[in-house]
């Protein structure tokens, strides 16, 4: 079996405001692509490739690499709208005052907590795709005889969805919590590439790919830490 490695990722959002309480955001996500490899080998020839493709290779293997890969990929543009949203400004003694501008109206406040309900819509593309290649060597096969068994899948899904998003701030820390649902059209499809020896040009065993569409929910949610770097940019 393969156990892909833990694989890290980049998410990156830009928002900018529009007309009275609505915005744009723009958001970017993805995996980076995780791969990973295993050989099995045996020199009596034991092994067996459980799919009958034919040729010489496949037929008595006797050493197998395996090589995994995998990717994510999404794209969304979301228009929030931000209801609920209000700030508490609270000076050295405790005292707290509410409502908007209140550091500007209030008497010596410092410490400004905010609480915001933003709900959205938008539309999200999404890219999740697979590879799997075994090579085999043959028993008694020369080093350059080596088999190429090639799995490639793709899913494109593209949609509306839906959202919420809740955050607490205190001065420049904070944190919010966002989750969005929606079903979507779901462009799948599959190649696969077999060749018994890569010098014999007629080699090729097999070489056909498919393509179905049909749908699929994606849901997604994650809570963040915030720090304030301006007024604009938070960290996350």
């Amino acid at each position: 079996s393969i156990n892909p490695d833990f694989t890290p990722g980049l998410q990156a959002t830009f928002g900018m405001p529009l007309c009275g309480c609505w915005g744009a955001e723009f958001d970017y996500f993805s995996l980076f692509p995780g791969n990973e490899s295993a050989v099995f080998a045996d020199a009596a020839g034991g092994l067996t490739f459980p799919v009958a493709v034919g040729g010489n290779v496949f037929q008595n293997l006797e050493r197998v690499q395996l090589d995994y890969s995998s990717w994510l990929n999404s794209f969304a543009l979301n228009f929030p709208c931000c209801c609920g949203c209000c700030e508490v400004c609270c000076d050295d003694c405790g005292c707290c005052q509410t409502g908007d501008g209140c550091c500007q109206t209030g008497n010596g406040s410092g410490l400004v907590r905010s609480q915001s309900i933003s709900w959205f819509g938008g539309f999200r593309y999404l890219n999740f795709g697979e590879r799997l290649n075994i090579a085999g060597q043959g028993t008694g096969a020369a080093p350059g005889e080596v088999g190429q068994y090639n799995v490639r899948t793709s899913n494109n899904l593209y949609g509306v969805q839906l959202g919420a998003r809740v955050r607490r701030t205190q001065g420049r820390w904070g944190w919010d919590a966002t989750g969005t649902a929606g079903i979507f059209g779901n462009d799948a499809q599959q190649s696969q590439f077999v060749q018994d020896f890569p010098r014999d040009p007629g080699s090729v065993l097999r070489n056909v790919s498919t393509s179905r569409s049909g749908v699929a929910f994606v849901g997604q949610g994650n809570v963040s830490g915030l720090y304030a770097l301006t007024n604009v940019w938070n960290f996350r």
